[in-house]
């Protein structure tokens, strides 16, 4: 009767899994984080900043925004710690271009952004996170 009802389980974790692969293959099933962040590569950078004096004060925020359109931009922002932790926490979501402004506007109230080569911000991040 247990080797009865493992095989199943195992059946339909068999259609599941199937089941799954095929809403995947049309869309419905969301993609994975892995799957979202590769696409958002494939997109052109159109802002790359960073909270002035990041050794001065010893953490920031540094912001990257990817996109085909200004109007629909996936956002990634980093909390940086340059001198204890590395990097702290990561935001990585999609944005319409007025809730980019509107974060960028908050932003700049308390602390000035400053553009950053996007060269040298992947640099730094490699640094902190090893």
């Amino acid at each position: 009767m247990a080797s009865n009802l493992a095989a199943r389980r195992a059946a339909k974790a068999i259609r599941r899994k199937a089941v799954l692969a095929e809403k995947r293959k049309t869309g419905l099933q969301p993609a994975t984080l892995a799957e979202r962040v590769r696409r958002a590569a494939e997109a052109p950078i159109r802002h790359c900043m960073i909270i002035d004096g990041l050794f001065k004060n010893d953490i920031a925020t540094l912001i990257l925004a990817r996109g085909h359109t200004t109007a629909n931009l996936t956002m990634a922002a980093f909390l940086l710690d340059a001198f204890c932790l590395g990097i702290k926490d990561v935001l990585f979501r999609p944005v319409s271009g007025d809730e980019f402004s509107a974060y960028i506007n908050a932003m700049n109230m308390q602390t000035p952004l400053v553009p950053i080569d996007p060269g040298d911000a992947r640099k730094l991040l490699g640094d902190l996170a090893a």
